[in-house]
């Protein structure tokens, strides 16, 4: 994955939370857990940019996996959610 795709991307997500948090009615539970699939996956798009700035290929590629998890697997699952939460040190979400 080039920069570019890695900064769209993360400008998409972006895009979408901010959709989602500007809403005019209280977010129903689906909503909640699509900002926070949303929010997981921006961060694990920026977790691998950083990585790819500092030149580590093993958290590189844990992000990338992380990634793919959560945007393949992560609307079927709720549970892989705090799998990924729970491996990356992500609290308060």
């Amino acid at each position: 994955m080039t920069d570019e795709e890695l900064e769209t991307l993360i400008q998409e997500m972006s895009e979408q939370i901010d959709k989602l948090e500007n809403s005019e009615k209280p977010l129903t539970r689906e909503e909640k857990r699509q900002k926070t699939l949303l929010q997981l996956q921006k961060e694990a798009l920026e977790r691998i940019k950083v990585a790819k700035e500092k030149g580590n290929l093993q958290q590189e590629i844990k992000a990338g996996v992380d990634y793919t998890l959560l945007k393949e697997y992560g609307k079927k699952h709720p549970l892989l959610i705090n799998y990924i939460k729970s491996q990356a040190g992500w609290y308060g979400f």
